[in-house]
């Protein structure tokens, strides 16, 4: 016999999100990256530099050129291990600020790398009781730190990665299927950041066979 109201289909979050966490988040995110602020661009930002120049060129043919990149001229999809998005995002951000190292961070990437630590936070506290600390783990841990003071796509992949997840767990949450609709879509914006991205589909896929799974569980342990 049911002797409870229960709602399995739309299990409330652990905690609920604070706004004063995501203003600390930003704050913390902003303070670490501050003082790289004018690094200078090296190592792979080279290649993004390159593609989102000839992305302003000519927008429709992104790898539509030769690069130097081991020893002699290839063509350039040859060279890159990666999909355009991040190279139009560099692109459009030169457009409106100018190509200084300082500026793209201020105007994008910075603000990319805060969304990250933001969407880390909300999703910690969706699953945890101490979603700060979570956040801060993200924060310094030298992947995360050292890529965002770069331009490369790693951490615009990253928020597509935890935009997705978030996007999936909230449609869970509340039923509302024009979220998972967006998640589709934050996957695929993942998956033109960098190919790892299409790893999202089954990872999802399996989050929610897994939630359906444990919902009829506990609706047939509750029926006895």
């Amino acid at each position: 016999m049911n002797t409870g109201t229960t709602d399995l289909s739309h299990p409330a979050p652990t905690r609920p999100c604070c706004p004063h966490g995501v203003f600390v988040v930003s704050l913390l995110t902003l303070g670490l990256l501050l003082p790289f602020i004018n690094k200078a661009f090296h190592i792979d930002d080279t290649l993004f530099l390159r593609l989102a120049e000839q992305i302003r060129s000519d927008p429709l043919a992104p790898y539509e050129m030769e690069y130097n990149w081991f020893h002699e001229p290839e063509s350039f999809w040859q060279v890159t291990q990666n999909p355009p998005l991040n190279g139009y995002v560099l692109a459009a951000a030169e457009n409106v600020v100018g190509s200084a190292e300082w500026t793209l961070r201020v105007a994008a990437y910075f603000p990319i790398a805060i969304v990250a630590a933001v969407l880390s936070y909300l999703l910690a506290a969706r699953f945890s009781q101490h979603p700060l600390p979570v956040a801060v783990l993200t924060l310094i841990a030298p992947a995360f730190s050292i890529s965002a003071t770069n331009v490369s796509a790693d951490v615009l992949l990253l928020v597509f990665w935890l935009l997705a997840i978030w996007l999936t767990v909230r449609a869970a949450d509340t039923g509302k299927a024009w979220l998972l609709l967006l998640a589709g879509l934050a996957a695929a914006a993942a998956a033109m950041t960098k190919y790892f991205g299409i790893a999202l589909v089954p990872l999802l896929a399996v989050y929610w066979y897994l939630r359906e799974l444990r919902i009829a569980d506990c609706g047939l342990r509750i029926g006895r």
